[in-house]
């Protein structure tokens, strides 16, 4: 069972509302049990009240001293509620059943896969084994595969980026002086390479090649190229004009410009889609030249699992510790015929019509596991101990006792923890 949803521990004597989620634990007590001592009840029954009271006697909630124990305490006795605890846990094999369009590139053999007949709702499967059963099964719908040959060449068309060709033209081909000679002596031998930077263009209102505007409006000048000599002259390389060695500028080889980064000057980009190749592979296909397509029918089993605890409280964590363990007396219960969808016997009226609800059929379910486990809990107040409150539980043993603070005692006790926290203060304020 789970907390509480304030957060806190609900006291021995007013547990709090919850509500139950997830899975029980796995741990399931034995229902095979030791007998109890002496005055309790049978396996299965509920304990008198007599046997209570000696449980809470041997435990320690009576005066051992008195001659007549039992009496004194049944005299003595304020409070007794009865409750019965519920587990149940229901495991459901789900079947999910779907059809749709299935398509596969190239051939395909489905003589091997299992066929079934106009609707797949009307195909009889063999019933499973165990509500935990985990099937996936795919069919094929009688009449509805065939193989189709594409139009295309073998799996391959031709590129419809380029049409077939492979390239394109460059969308953008630019061309820049270069920045090492700015176009000036960029060969040494070339006779059409000027030597000297172009004279002011006066009135074109555009700067010369690589210039920039003059000041005060004054016509654009280009800027002279610098000459370098001795160590610091940039190296030269073989003029791709004129073919000298060691002639021209090595950044554009004696051209002046620089080609185009996209197409390097030859005005022709390459295809990014076929890559030059001119074909490409047919969507359609796949490349493979056929598709065969069919109506698949897929059957799906999966377990379910619900779980629900009554009632829908919460109890002290020393209790749920006690419920919790092996050795607690969870008794199974069954229905006469074994219908696993009816209510068993043994269950309260106030329990009845949360378990039905419980057990209430699932459209889609083709098999099911139940579990109802059932534990009588009893929670006892006594008038000689009213800060206590006692919870008797069926185990192995017999009757075990657990005790628990009541709400009146915890209060009194948070009074004085604040009262003494209150003089502490105050001293430590008079003293500072």
């Amino acid at each position: 069972m789970s907390d509480a949803p304030s957060g806190r521990e609900p006291y021995g004597d007013e547990p709090s509302a919850y509500e139950t989620s997830g899975e029980e634990p796995s741990r399931q007590g034995p229902y095979e049990k030791a007998a109890f001592g002496t005055g309790s009840p049978r396996p299965g029954q509920e304990p008198s009240e007599e046997a209570l009271l000696e449980a809470v006697l041997a435990y320690g909630g009576g005066n051992r001293r008195t001659r007549h124990p039992h009496r004194e305490l049944v005299e003595g006795v304020r409070k007794i509620e009865r409750h019965q605890l519920l587990r149940a846990r229901t495991v459901r094999c789900v079947e999910t059943r779907e059809e749709e369009d299935a398509e596969h590139h190239g051939p395909l053999d489905l003589s091997g896969r299992p066929r079934y007949r106009d609707e797949l709702r009307d195909h009889v499967l063999a019933a499973p084994k165990d509500a935990h059963e985990r099937l996936t099964l795919e069919l094929v719908r009688e009449g509805s595969d065939r193989e189709i040959i594409c139009s295309c060449d073998n799996g391959r068309i031709a590129c419809t980026g380029c049409e077939g060709r492979g390239s394109h033209q460059c969308p953008d081909p630019e061309t820049a002086l270069c920045p090492e000679c700015l176009g000036v002596g960029s060969c040494a031998h070339c006779p059409d390479v000027p030597r000297e930077p172009p004279a002011r263009r006066a009135g074109t209102g555009k700067p010369a090649p690589g210039g920039k505007p003059g000041p005060g409006g004054k016509p654009p000048v280009a800027p002279a190229a610098r000459p370098v000599r001795g160590a610091e002259a940039p190296p030269r390389t073989t003029c791709a004009r004129c073919r000298r060695k060691e002639a021209a500028c090595a950044s554009c080889r004696g051209r002046g410009v620089i080609a185009c980064t996209t197409c390097g000057g030859s005005h022709v980009v390459q295809c990014e889609e076929c890559r030059g190749s001119r074909r490409i592979e047919h969507k359609q296909c796949g490349g493979k030249g056929s598709v065969v397509r069919w109506v698949r029918g897929v059957v799906r089993r999966r377990p379910s699992a619900t779980a629900l605890a009554l009632p829908r409280r919460s109890w002290p964590r020393q209790v749920r510790h006690r419920l919790d363990r092996r050795t607690a007396d969870w008794r199974e219960l069954t229905t006469a015929g074994g219908d696993p969808f009816s209510v068993p016997d043994g269950v309260d009226r106030i329990h009845r019509r949360s378990l039905e609800g419980h057990l209430a059929r699932d459209t889609r379910e083709i098999a099911r596991e139940v579990s109802v486990r059932s534990l009588r809990l009893t929670r006892l107040k006594l008038v000689n101990q009213p800060n206590w409150v006692f919870y008797v539980l069926p185990d192995e043993r017999g009757l075990t006792v657990t005790r628990v603070p009541s709400r009146q005692l915890l209060l009194r006790a948070s009074g004085a923890t604040a009262g003494a926290l209150t003089v502490l203060v105050l001293l430590l304020v008079l003293l500072g």
